[in-house]
């Protein structure tokens, strides 16, 4: 279960002092802890991926090769900014030299995120810990069979939507 959140440092890293420092120092120690095996564990803030995450909402992450990733799988990765992000895979295209690069988005957002490449992710999207007045209410288990079943699913319903949204913004363009 989750328990805390990286709001203050670590015994022996220095604390970021600006929201420019945090992203990428945030990145690294987030990186360096799941490179060791361990699971990470916190609490997600912003709107991106309503309704399934909300702000507050806990989510534990892991590492996993690239190669075990598919559609539907929430990532945590690095954006080129080194800003950690957390998104739902919704395809899988073949990149520069025969590697495969992610398409990700935020549930909520219209658009594609920049593309991500396999070094960029992090870890992926193990389960989620909705607490309520400081008490974990709802855990849902992303690995557990009827999600690893409906992660491909969501992907489909979410690409449906995105070329839908982008349809309409060209008619509207028209008028």
């Amino acid at each position: 279960m989750c328990w805390k959140h990286f709001k203050e440092p670590t015994e022996g890293v220095a604390a970021p002092t600006s929201r420019k420092e945090r992203g990428p120092q945030t990145a690294d120690l987030f990186e360096s802890i799941l490179r060791r095996g361990a699971r990470l564990c916190f609490k997600v803030s912003g709107a991106s991926m309503r309704p399934l995450i909300r702000s507050g909402d806990a989510v534990v992450v892991e590492r996993v090769a690239a190669c075990d990733l598919k559609p539907g799988d929430l990532i945590f990765f690095v954006n080129r900014r080194r800003s950690p992000v957390l998104h739902r895979i919704l395809r899988i295209d073949r990149g520069g030299q025969g590697g495969v690069v992610f398409r990700t988005k935020g549930d909520a957002q219209g658009m594609f995120d920049e593309p991500v490449e396999p070094p960029s992710v992090l870890g992926r999207v193990i389960r989620i810990e909705r607490s309520r007045h400081g008490l974990i209410g709802r855990v849902i288990d992303l690995d557990s069979p009827p999600w690893r079943r409906m992660a491909p699913v969501l992907a489909l319903v979410h690409l449906g939507v995105n070329r839908l949204w982008s349809v309409a913004m060209r008619l509207q363009g028209r008028m």
